[in-house]
Order: C-alpha cells, then structure tokens, then sequence
C-alpha cells in the first residue's frame, strides 16, 4: 500500500511541477 501511495505522490508531483513549469512559461510570455 506504501509503494502506491508513493507511486501517486510521485506521480502528482510530477504534474504538479509540468504545470508550474507551463505556468512560469505564460507568465513569462505574458509581462
């Protein structure tokens, strides 16, 4: 049940941080 759990937050984290990428990106472009 661990490795699942942790499977998941690594999986969140990893989207988490691709959007705070694409976020960065905008803001970016933007200003």
């Amino acid at each position: 049940m661990a490795q699942v759990i942790a499977w998941k937050v690594s999986q969140i984290d990893r989207f988490a941080l691709y959007l705070g990428i694409r976020v960065d990106l905008m803001l970016e472009w933007d200003s």
